[in-house]
């Protein structure tokens, strides 16, 4: 066996490595950079842009393109896969593995994230204290049942989760579930393996305590979907309320990205935001408004059933929404 630095001159001959500009403009051309960093090193040091997070010991899984759980943003992107670690060592010996799996445009860029900074490329830090403080303090402020997306009932979940095909082993992941009643009705409904993920540990401490002994049937992730590294695939993919909120681009991109990763093949997702005529603020955030088309244009997913409904505040404000119940290839 070849000690290391020899691997690694071996996979970087194989490579045209990009530099940090370079790896921008190819992003900008329909390629797209993997940030394969640890999650404390994106925590601590933050995200570039647009940049798909996939774990490295998942990466080859994500990137082969006849894996079953492979990620279509990686194994058929219409440009480079260029792989990004913190200085630019272990994405060359990455990038040498990704090729002999077929995608001949793998490659990394050179002195990695700590080479994109150094540039003065820009840098987006998660936000995740800003935005937990301030959900926390609308639960603290109005209570679990005043706050507006209160639902006493989570009907059009449950019916398009339903509709979905969901048999009672199939995991659910509920984004930006806070203190929703989806999980135990779904508990009631007969599946048995739910998570629940969102910003406010209030949130979901008030959840755990109102469904009792039950809450220990339900797995609670306190994170921001944006930066969560999803530990497993699921079957649906639940968002009421959450994708609305992300009026910025590359948000969006990684947003659709976790839910690529999260989501298995031939997986769906039900995902719920503010319709064309919805308000355009929520809970003092500036909010975009979909139509159940541009939600599944937006995540790369086909559409199966589109709807529309109207949520009554617990002000009596009626709030329209758009619903899309969507497939993954």
């Amino acid at each position: 066996m070849p000690p290391v630095d020899d691997l690694l001159s071996a996979a970087r001959a194989r490579l045209r490595r990009l530099t940090p500009a370079e790896a921008a403009a190819a992003q900008a051309a329909g390629g797209v950079i993997v940030d394969i960093r640890a999650d404390a090193q994106r925590a601590a040091d933050g995200l570039v842009p647009g940049a798909l997070v996939v774990p490295r010991n998942v990466l080859e899984w994500r990137a082969d393109p006849a894996s079953p759980d492979r990620d279509p943003r990686v194994a058929a992107a219409p440009g480079p896969v260029v792989l990004m670690c913190a200085e630019g060592f272990a994405s060359s010996l990455a990038a040498a593995t990704l090729q002999d799996l077929g995608l001949a445009d793998a490659t990394d860029m050179a002195g990695g994230f700590v080479a994109w900074r150094a540039a003065g490329l820009p840098v987006e830090r998660p936000g995740e204290a800003g935005l937990t403080a301030h959900w926390d303090a609308a639960y603290a402020a109005r209570g679990t049942e005043g706050v507006s997306w209160f639902e006493a009932t989570p009907a059009t979940s449950l019916e398009l989760i339903r509709r979905a095909g969901a048999r009672p082993d199939d995991p659910i992941v509920d984004v930006g579930g806070g203190a929703s009643r989806l999980a135990g009705r779904a508990l009631y409904a007969g599946f048995r393996d739910v998570t629940v993920l969102d910003l406010s540990s209030r949130a979901l401490a008030a959840a755990r305590e109102g469904l009792g002994d039950a809450a220990g049937r339900v797995s609670w992730v306190s994170g921001d979907v944006l930066t969560w590294v999803p530990p497993r695939r699921y079957a649906v993919w639940h968002d009421r309320a959450v994708l609305h909120f992300l009026t910025a681009e590359a948000d969006r991109r990684r947003y659709a990205a976790t839910l690529a990763a999260a989501l298995r093949p031939g997986g769906h997702a039900v995902v719920g935001a503010f319709a064309p005529d919805g308000p355009p603020r929520c809970s003092g955030l500036a909010v975009a408004r979909w139509t159940p088309e541009g939600i599944a244009g937006e995540l790369g997913l086909a559409l199966v059933e589109g709807r529309r409904t109207e949520h009554r505040t617990p002000s009596g404000t009626l709030q329209p929404f758009s619903w899309a119940l969507l497939r993954r290839g």
